[in-house]
């Protein structure tokens, strides 16, 4: 249970809570005998900003009030709703919107920058952030711009995945206060998507695309070299840096002048099929969910003389291997992105195909092939013809296994 104050709280009493460490939320009861849950969000190690919200839906109903500069001890922008139930609160203290401006939010976000100019201490996670998330969103709003370029040109699929990694990216940098502050986090989410898709349907109803230059590729080409970089260094999710890119070297076939401008610490891979994902011998088999049944999964065909008696192979097929549609039984002539084995059959007997909707693991494989069958109960196969260099390597040793 969370500690409870009672209505009127004494200012001392709220700048302790706020000011604590530990303590992260509180319920006021109010004289009406209803309860309002308060809770911070810590901006900078001195400045908080701080929420109420109905204790039995924290998320949904969460509302900015304000916020806390420990340094200073004071309060800043504390809004109508709380300080009906703060006493001893100073006008300096309270939002006044003839003066200060309707919204709260920017006002918070505004004081916690100047704050950090004056020399308030930051986070060290946070040292040299702002640079690159700037770097990022003057990329993003180039992308807007693109896409309709894209639109016009009629390049329909490629727009769409600009699309899902612009929304990626605006989700991965944004400002941690909006993972904590849901509702404003979907509202600028739904402000970026619209104007994405105002450039698109604009260059849908015109057939024109908007003016799109070197400097906005260039702009886009930073972007993504900074998430790309971020993904590799700090994730080590390449896929993420296959994925950015691919969309770099469409720019840069257009724009060869601003090619340099996708460079950092990763290594660039424009392959036509992400390829680093699967299992890569019998001691890391990637495995996944697959239509009820847990599979293992390769990044690329398995031939017909290596598949375990009584096992049974299938292709997937789609945009790649985050973006599954089709499982088949043979390797198709477009769109092969994996293979898949099964212990059981997932298609019917006649059945050729079938369409599913699946993302699976983009990295290596870590399990066990006796891990894998202990927990399916099954026998181990012969899958020794599947990794012939492992298979080789174990007769080299005279048998002995090298898993």
């Amino acid at each position: 249970m969370w500690d409870e104050m009672q209505a009127p709280v004494a200012r001392k009493d709220f700048q302790e809570w706020a000011g604590a460490e530990y303590r992260l939320y509180e319920n006021i009861r109010q004289t009406d005998g209803s309860v309002m849950t308060c809770t911070r969000h810590d901006r900078l190690p001195d400045v908080c900003a701080l929420f109420v919200c109905s204790p039995e839906n924290l998320r949904e109903t969460m509302d900015l009030c304000g916020l806390y500069d420990k340094k200073l001890g004071e309060f800043r922008y504390i809004n109508q709703k709380m300080a009906s139930v703060v006493d001893g609160l100073s006008g300096r203290e309270l939002w006044d919107r003839s003066k200060q401006g309707p919204n709260l939010l920017q006002l918070v976000t505004s004081y916690a920058k100047n704050a950090v100019r004056q020399g308030y201490e930051v986070y060290s996670y946070a040292k040299g952030y702002d640079e690159l998330e700037r770097t990022v969103r003057t990329g993003l709003n180039a992308m807007t711009a693109y896409a309709g370029v894209l639109a016009a040109q009629g390049k329909e699929s490629a727009m769409q995945d600009l699309r899902n990694m612009a929304l990626y990216m605006r989700s991965f940098w944004q400002d941690p206060l909006y993972a904590f502050y849901e509702k404003a986090g979907a509202r600028m989410e739904r402000q970026y998507t619209e104007k994405f898709d105002r450039a698109v349907a604009a260059a849908h109803e015109s057939g024109q695309p908007p003016a799109f230059g070197a400097e906005k590729a260039r702009a886009i080409l930073r972007g993504l070299s900074v998430h790309a970089e971020e993904e590799a260094v700090g994730n080590g999710k390449l896929y993420s840096v296959w994925w950015c890119s691919r969309l770099a070297k469409q720019l840069w076939d257009v724009f060869p002048s601003v090619k340099t401008a996708f460079q950092g610490d990763f290594t660039i891979d424009t392959s036509e099929r992400y390829t680093k994902f699967g299992s890569t011998d019998s001691g890391h088999l990637s495995t996944d969910r697959l239509l009820g049944q847990e599979v293992l999964v390769f990044n690329s065909p398995v031939p017909e003389e290596a598949v375990p008696e009584g096992w049974h192979c299938y292709h997937l097929a789609g945009q790649d291997i985050v973006r599954v549609d089709q499982l088949l039984r043979e390797v198709p002539a477009e769109g092969y992105v994996g293979t898949v084995l099964s212990p059981c059959a997932l298609l019917s007997e006649g059945e050729q195909s079938c369409r599913i909707n699946r993302s699976f693991s983009v990295y290596y494989g870590e399990t066990p092939l006796s891990e894998y069958c202990e927990r399916n109960h099954l026998p181990e196969p012969d899958i020794s013809g599947i990794f012939p260099e492992q298979q080789a390597k174990t007769m080299e040793m005279g048998g002995m296994s090298c898993g």
